[in-house]
C-alpha cells in the first residue's frame, strides 16, 4: 500500500485514475497546503470578501505607487509593510488584509495628521 500526496491539477487526477485501475490499494490525498490555498480562493470570491480585498489592493496599490506616502506610510508604521508575501497570491492577500487590520490605527493617525495634509 502506497499513500500519494497532490494537488488537484486535471494531470495529476488523471494520473491518479489511471493508476487506481492497476493499483486500486494506494491511498491518494489532496496538498493539505494546495486544499488550503483553494479555499482562501473561494473565499476572495464571495461578494462579502471580495469587495474588502479590492479596497485593501487600492488602498495599498495607492500608498506604494507614490514615493512621499510610502515614506509617510512606513514612518508611521515603524517601518513596517503592509503587503506581506505568501507562498500563493491567495495567501498574501489574507496576509496582508491581517497586517491592514493590525496598522489600522497607524494608518488613521497618518491620514488625520498634518504631515498627511503637508504630503497632498
Amino acid at each position: 500500500m502506497l499513500q500519494v500526496v497532490t494537488d488537484n491539477y486535471p494531470s495529476n487526477m488523471a494520473a491518479k485514475n489511471m493508476l487506481k485501475i492497476t493499483r486500486p490499494n494506494n491511498f491518494w490525498s489532496s496538498c493539505a497546503a494546495h486544499t488550503i490555498d483553494l479555499m482562501l480562493e473561494a473565499i476572495g470570491k464571495l461578494p462579502k470578501y471580495k469587495s474588502v480585498i479590492e479596497k485593501a489592493r487600492s488602498l495599498t496599490v495607492f500608498l506604494y505607487a507614490h514615493h512621499s506616502t510610502l515614506a509617510l506610510m512606513r514612518e508611521f508604521t515603524n517601518r513596517r509593510d503592509l503587503v506581506q508575501p505568501g507562498i500563493t497570491k491567495f495567501t498574501t492577500t489574507f496576509l496582508s488584509l491581517s497586517c491592514l487590520v493590525d496598522k489600522k490605527s497607524q494608518l488613521a493617525a497618518m491620514v488625520s495628521s498634518t504631515k498627511w495634509d503637508d504630503n497632498r
